[in-house]
């Protein structure tokens, strides 16, 4: 049925599937830029990064938030769920990174870096974590 109705060209065509006006806007609590976003890898939940430090964690099917949870004491710039969904990492402003499990217990913070941490990312078998920073350098 859909490939009578669009026509050929658009079929390979990426372009066609950009979103031109938003699908559903939330607002949090309180206002305040949000730095980064990650969906759990089901895909039922939403977690944002905000700039007072805190986590707000979103139903990912009706959009309204569960919780709120000051997870830093700086901005937060990186957060990534690992690939089984059991543990996800963040990285703030003042090089700390925290491990949390899926439950949002807090398991570890250290100091990863001396500058503001750009992002972080596990390795698909989840055993090891990378992050990188404006002090030049990725650390594993």
């Amino acid at each position: 049925w859909y490939q009578r109705r669009v026509p050929a060209g658009y079929l390979e065509n990426p372009s066609n599937a950009i979103a031109t006006k938003f699908c559903r806007q939330s607002v949090n609590k309180f206002r305040c830029p949000i730095f980064c976003v990650s969906w759990t890898p089901d895909g039922k939940r939403l977690v944002t990064g905000a700039s007072s430090g805190e986590f707000t964690l979103w139903n990912g099917i009706q959009f309204n938030f569960e919780t709120i949870l000051q997870a830093h004491d700086g901005p937060i710039r990186a957060l990534k769920w690992s690939n089984d969904a059991q543990w996800m990492i963040s990285g703030d402003h003042n090089g700390f990174i925290k491990y949390w499990q899926n439950n949002m217990n807090n398991v570890k913070m250290f100091q990863a870096h001396k500058d503001v941490i750009r992002d972080v990312t596990f390795c698909p078998l989840n055993s090891k974590f990378a992050s990188c920073s404006d002090d030049g350098t990725v650390r594993i």
